[in-house]
């Protein structure tokens, strides 16, 4: 009997780039409904997932997959010429893999959207802070299991309830320990509008 070796598995980065590839090529064709002149309304809760990749920092695949759930606070509003903003509570858990160990986040906090007038495009930006399951991933050592995330991006609402959006995201304790990597992510995301 003939035992072959497991062939080498291909790098994460590898998969991650067919997953940013297949993401825009659902939100390319979103960008033609983009001046549909019914923007939809987003008072609302909207759940989905992210997906988010290493972009820059320790050298080290960090990779998060999370769940999210949004749900309006009071404060919102739309400007005379139409440019509308919305305040928000997000919550998001889900596993975190960092040269293959394993751990879960979970967190929530304040997020803030820009809604652009007769179009279907949004601005975010959002800081949370988020519990980690464990400091240490491998050799990256976080300093400390709670976590601050703060993001700023964008998306598009492909129709009245799915929209998909990129945005960048920086992960670090805020000095509370003397080991604070920071870490820099790209964001694919997907959410659903109940």
């Amino acid at each position: 009997m003939c035992v072959h070796p497991a062939a080498p598995r291909p790098p994460l980065r590898r998969f991650w780039a067919g997953l940013l590839a297949l993401a825009l090529a659902v939100a390319v064709p979103g960008a033609a409904l983009a001046n549909h002149p019914s923007a939809p309304h987003h008072d609302h809760d909207h759940y989905g997932v992210f997906w988010a990749g290493h972009l820059a920092g320790p050298d080290d695949d960090f990779a998060e997959l999370q769940g999210f759930a949004k749900w309006p606070l009071p404060w919102h509003g739309t400007r005379k010429d139409g440019w509308h903003w919305e305040s928000a509570l997000w919550a998001t858990a889900g596993p975190v893999s960092v040269n293959g160990d394993q751990g879960w986040m979970v967190g929530a906090g304040p997020l803030l959207r820009l809604l652009t007038p007769g179009t279907r495009f949004y601005g975010s930006l959002g800081i949370r802070p988020v519990i980690l399951s464990r400091e240490r991933f491998g050799n990256l050592d976080l300093g400390y299991r709670l976590e601050f995330i703060s993001h700023a991006g964008g998306g598009v609402y492909l129709t009245e309830r799915l929209s998909v959006g990129y945005r960048i995201q920086h992960i670090s304790n805020a000095g509370l320990s003397d080991t604070n990597p920071g870490i820099n992510l790209f964001i694919i995301q997907a959410g659903w509008n109940l």
